[in-house]
């Protein structure tokens, strides 16, 4: 609410006061000064229920904004780890394979001369046969 309307309202409503209790008891004056007085109050009740609600809006507001920044904030710790944890099980399976792929390049060069022969022949032909007797 304005302040100014509210300190209008405030003196207003003390002038209002003062009018009832001067005014003589059941009159039609001291009735119409109490009717003036209780809108009065009134009309102040609901401006500060007014203004109360506008202060629990823009709470509200606030807290939903933060709410969405630290939603914002953990989806993007939420996508770091994601990359860090595919480049982590990707490694997991590249290096093992590329590993076994040096050991079974190297077994076979060395048989490529037919002098030795190493198991790394006996294993690739055992487990790369397309037919089974």
């Amino acid at each position: 609410m304005n302040p100014t309307i509210k300190r209008m309202l405030e003196e207003e409503y003390k002038r209002t006061l003062e009018e009832v209790s001067t005014a003589t008891t059941g009159s039609d004056e001291a009735k119409w000064w109490l009717q003036k007085l209780t809108e009065l109050h009134k009309q102040m009740m609901d401006e500060d229920l007014t203004s109360n609600k506008c202060y629990v809006e823009s709470q509200k507001l606030d807290i939903e904004k933060r709410e969405t920044e630290m939603k914002e904030q953990q989806a993007k710790e939420g996508k770091v780890w994601t990359v860090i944890k595919l480049v982590i099980d990707g490694t997991a399976i590249v290096l093992p394979v590329m590993a076994s792929w040096i050991w079974m390049g190297r077994g076979l060069q060395f048989e490529k001369t037919g002098t030795f022969t190493t198991r790394t022949g006996n294993w690739l032909s055992n487990h790369l046969r397309l037919f089974k007797k």
